[in-house]
Order: C-alpha cells, then sequence, then structure tokens
C-alpha cells in the first residue's frame, strides 16, 4: 500500500487527451472529410511503466502519436497539448508536486493539403475514369506523407494516388497487389499522355 503507481497517475492524463481528441474534432470541417472521419487521431500506442510485477511502478513513459488537423500551426497544435498535460497535472495534487514532461521525436508531419479546384484532381478523376470505368472519389487522410513537402514548400499541387491499401503500410505483410499495380500504371501512363497532348 506504500508508493504511488505511475500506472494509476496515467490514467486522468490519458482522459485528458481523450477529451482534448474529440474536442479538437467536434468543430472541425474541411470539404475533403466527412464528418464521421477521425482526422487527426491521438493515440498512444507504447505504454512502460514499472520494473518488477509485484512493486508499485514508481515511472511510466507513454509515447504515442499527436495528429494534426489541415491547416491547423504545428507549434500552436503542440502548445495546446502541453497545455492540456499540464493542466491535467496540476489538478492532481501527487502531479502537481511531481509534473509530466513532454517531449516531441521521431517522424514529425505538418499538414498538407491541395486545394480540391486545382486541376491535378481533374485531370487524374479523368484518367481513372477512362481506364477503370469508375468515378475517382477524392478524399482527406489523416496519415502523415511526403505531400506536405510539395504543397507548403514548393508550392506545387500534389495528390497521393496509387494501388494496394494502406493499412498494410509498413506492416509485416505490407504488400501490393500486381493486378493493381498494372492498373495504376495504366492511369498514371493516360495522364501522362493526355498532359503531353493538351
Amino acid at each position: 500500500q506504500a508508493g504511488v503507481s505511475a500506472i494509476e497517475k496515467f490514467w486522468p492524463l490519458w482522459q485528458a487527451l481523450r477529451d482534448l481528441e474529440a474536442r479538437r474534432h467536434r468543430d472541425f470541417r474541411h470539404p475533403m472529410y466527412d464528418g464521421s472521419r477521425l482526422v487527426a487521431p491521438i493515440s498512444i500506442g507504447k505504454l512502460q511503466a514499472g520494473n518488477w510485477p509485484s512493486t508499485v511502478p514508481e515511472e511510466a513513459v507513454a509515447e504515442g502519436r499527436f495528429g494534426i488537423l489541415p491547416g491547423e500551426d504545428c507549434d500552436e497544435a503542440r502548445r495546446e497539448l502541453e497545455a492540456v498535460v499540464r493542466k491535467a497535472s496540476e489538478s492532481d495534487s501527487w502531479l502537481k508536486e511531481h509534473p509530466v514532461g513532454v517531449q516531441w521525436f521521431e517522424g514529425q508531419f505538418e499538414p498538407g493539403e491541395t486545394d480540391p479546384d486545382e486541376a491535378i484532381l481533374g485531370e487524374l478523376a479523368e484518367a481513372h475514369g477512362a481506364v477503370t470505368g469508375r468515378d475517382l472519389r477524392s478524399h482527406g487522410v489523416p496519415y502523415g506523407s511526403d505531400l506536405r513537402l510539395f504543397t507548403r514548400y514548393a508550392k506545387v499541387p500534389a495528390v497521393l494516388y496509387g494501388p494496394g491499401d494502406v493499412q498494410l503500410a509498413h506492416a509485416a505483410n505490407e504488400s501490393v497487389a500486381v493486378d493493381e499495380l498494372l492498373l495504376a500504371a495504366q492511369v498514371f501512363a493516360t495522364l501522362i499522355c493526355n498532359k503531353v497532348a493538351a
């Protein structure tokens, strides 16, 4: 019964992050996202605590992902998360004396977006339709990509398009079906030929 459990002290912080995620999405509207999608998830993917099963865990380290909304400033978003963690710490008498720290590390992706009226989207939809016989539906995605480098820094409109299932990306069974790869190659070839002909 002695000691303070770092795992138990993490619980109000986790709840505060869940509340932050809900609050950030409550009023978010964007033409490339439907209202039901989680655009900028906050996810704790790793929690390490304690050093032996029979002792009170004296330390906990939680690592996760903090999604950035389209058009949002990364520094402002970080400050918002840090403020939420600070407030949650200050509301607990023990954590107030032992404040929780926040560190930013690894891949930090800014948001990137292309105006829905940009020509490349229409041209790609036309090539996709010509090859597949189906309409192309454009939508935003909740993950980071290099698209931001083109749209934010090179000021070049860009689009993510290609074969495969993004849910398999970076997984042990990451793969792309050959027929999807060939279909995408036909769409790209059609798009290029259409651009050259124009």
